[in-house]
């Protein structure tokens, strides 16, 4: 029997008591620099926002390895990305949204997931900024703020208010995903682009969003997202249709009921111009 099928319930709230502890206690230390910095001079802001994204994830990482030593942990200072599809693997993002947070947007993330045997069985995505936390467990449903969170019942993509994210590095060649988006924005009813996508995803689990897409991004930016747009009653695959996975390159998630209207809408566009 493989580790994931025997987890049980009290294993997952043990996962998330724990998760819970590291993302506050993570906001908590992100809620002052915050306000810090509006006073910073911007050539000085990106040094002081990697100082304490650093700090964050040691914070994190400290809260979670006192708990779970054994267990194996992946975030953006791991040397190798690629995520450990044996045992379990706790995926660590002190801060979804860094641009965001330098500019003083409020829409950022702090999220945890952990992974056993390659399932997603515990995420959380925490909005230190307005105190929203968006929780799931394996089997258990999703949550914000402790209530239960569902997506949204939008029938049709010409109906749908999405959600997409630009490569940071898109001025480095591949793609850009502007081509994907001029096309979805004249078929939806609208399109945001907020910078965050665990924080995308999660609103997708809570109605907020009906749909999301995304390519060029990392494990840690994904994982605790997807666990809550599935738990919430979604969709998610890869842009072609095909099953998504954590490593995949990029992915599609809807609220289901536009789900195959979207990937009929993306397949309009030829990869090479996406």
């Amino acid at each position: 029997m493989s580790l994931e099928k025997s987890i049980h319930k009290a294993d997952l709230d043990h996962f998330q008591e724990q998760a819970v502890i590291a993302v506050r206690r993570a906001g908590a230390l992100l809620k002052p620099v915050a306000s810090q910095l509006h006073d910073t001079a911007y050539d000085k802001r990106a040094d002081l926002v990697k100082k304490v994204d650093d700090e964050l994830l040691a914070s994190m990482l400290e809260t979670l390895i006192a708990s779970f030593p054994d267990y194996n942990y992946l975030s953006y200072a791991s040397s190798d990305p690629t995520p450990n599809k044996e045992g379990c693997l706790w995926i660590v993002d002190p801060l979804v949204g860094t641009t965001n947070f330098v500019y003083g947007y409020p829409y950022y993330a702090i999220s945890t997931a952990l992974l056993v045997d390659g399932v997603i069985v515990v995420g959380n995505v925490y909005n230190p900024a307005t105190d929203e936390l968006f929780a799931a467990a394996k089997g258990q449903g999703a949550f914000m703020n402790g209530e239960p969170i569902r997506v949204s019942t939008t029938p049709a993509v010409n109906e749908a208010f999405l959600a997409t994210r630009f490569p940071y590095d898109m001025h480095d060649g591949g793609p850009t995903n502007l081509g994907l988006f001029n096309h979805l924005a004249m078929k939806a009813k609208a399109i945001q682009n907020d910078g965050s996508a665990t924080l995308d995803l999660a609103f997708l689990a809570a109605g907020r969003f009906d749909g999301f897409w995304e390519m060029r991004l990392s494990p840690w930016d994904l994982a605790a997202g997807v666990l809550l747009v599935e738990e919430a009653g979604g969709t998610v695959s890869r842009l072609s249709g095909e099953p998504y996975a954590i490593e995949s390159p990029d992915m599609l998630a809807t609220n289901g009921a536009i789900h195959a209207d979207a990937l009929k809408a993306i397949a309009e566009v030829p990869p090479e111009s996406w």
